[in-house]
């Protein structure tokens, strides 16, 4: 199961912006802070949300995705930054 879910790292002072449009989850600093995990569903696709830890470019989160939709997530996620002046691309 390694191989199970594909990593999409969002970083960024839009970040709990784009992910608000996709997530129900509060994404407030006092509710989910750094080091927070949520289970959650991105268009019926389940999908864990970690959390991390600030980085220069403002609050960070790591996106678990089953590989099978990893691309068509990664596909939306694309869309949906381009209004904040963002793309997500590739680490």
């Amino acid at each position: 199961l390694s191989h199970a879910r594909t990593v999409i790292g969002i970083d960024g002072v839009a970040a709990a912006d784009l992910l608000a449009r996709f997530l129900p989850i509060d994404l407030h600093d006092s509710v989910f802070g750094p080091g927070r995990f949520a289970l959650s569903g991105l268009h019926a696709i389940p999908v864990m949300l970690h959390r991390r830890a600030d980085g220069d470019a403002g609050p960070a989160y790591e996106l678990y995705v089953p590989t099978t939709w990893a691309a068509s997530v990664w596909e939306s996620l694309n869309e949906s930054a381009a209004p904040f002046g963002y793309s997500v691309i590739a680490a």
